[in-house]
């Protein structure tokens, strides 16, 4: 099922050098979302490595359950040394192109080194292939994604894409999906755009198979439900996203004392774990 996630090593330097990894171990002991990054950028980065050169590694990876009947799983998340902070640099984005890379058959990539001329990764129904992004390299997002469907001849295709900010280094630039949705904390666009890798395009038609398909289908309706009743669900709905944190006090709203931000930033307990790992093991190069 969706727990045996594959993980596609991409070295960007050497074109020929693509590995394969299947995760095959109790599901208990595997990080998962941002803690398997999180993992993968700790075993693959050196120490001292610049964020803006070669020795910088890219993670880019989706949920075990993305592509399920799952709700609310369709976030990508990016991760990196950030050029921002010299530290770990995790951001998320949502949109469709999660959904697209589990069912194209990975739930990770990691990218070494840095290709020599731009390029983007193609992934689709278990096949990987570097191509040439001469054509899309210096256009927006929103062009770059129109311009590979209409080469592919299909607008299903989804993607992980940086902007011209990102192809400059711009340290604060974004990684993008569709024309909206946004990884847009810590400089992974420009950790992007150091490597030449201008987006990722991903279409896939693979199954991903649930072992329990009706009583999963039944326990997501539930969580459905749950959502579309709670509180927080209905205040968004009618005052919208920047008063969703505030209590009614006397029919006055009133935001809480305590920042929403901060508790939807928190990082899942294996992610935490292994973020401190990293920062332990990169401190000397960053003081």
């Amino acid at each position: 099922m969706s727990m045996n996630r594959k993980v596609a090593i991409i070295n960007l330097t050497n074109r020929r050098d693509t590995e394969e990894a299947h995760l095959h171990r109790d599901p208990q002991e595997i990080p998962r979302g941002r803690g398997l990054n999180a993992y993968l950028l700790y075993n693959y980065l050196k120490p001292g490595a610049d964020p803006l050169g070669p020795d910088n590694v890219l993670v880019v990876g989706v949920g075990f359950l993305c592509a399920t009947m799952a709700s609310g799983n369709s976030r990508t998340d990016v991760m990196g040394k950030s050029p921002l902070t010299n530290l770990m640099g995790s951001t998320n984005m949502g949109g469709f192109f999660a959904a697209e890379l589990a069912l194209a058959g990975y739930h990770h990539l990691v990218f070494l080194g840095k290709a020599e001329k731009p390029v983007y990764l193609w992934v689709n129904n278990g096949e990987i292939e570097i191509r040439d992004a001469s054509s899309v390299w210096g256009k927006s997002v929103t062009d770059t994604q129109w311009t590979i469907r209409k080469e592919m001849g299909d607008e299903d295709i989804k993607f992980c894409v940086c902007g011209p900010a990102g192809e400059n280094l711009v340290r604060y630039a974004n990684v993008m999906t569709g024309i909206k949705n946004s990884a847009g904390r810590t400089g992974m666009g420009a950790v992007m755009g150091s490597k030449n890798l201008k987006c990722v395009a991903a279409r896939g038609t693979l199954d991903i198979k649930i072992a329990h398909p009706e009583q999963a289908l039944d326990y997501n309706k539930r969580f459905i439900d749950l959502i579309t009743s709670a509180k927080v669900n209905q205040t968004m709905g009618t005052l919208g996203t920047p008063l969703s944190g505030a209590q009614p006090i006397h029919g006055v709203a009133c935001e809480r004392t305590t920042s929403s931000t901060t508790s939807s930033a928190m990082p899942m307990k294996s992610s935490l774990s292994h973020s401190m790992r990293f920062q332990r093991k990169h401190a000397a190069s960053t003081t």
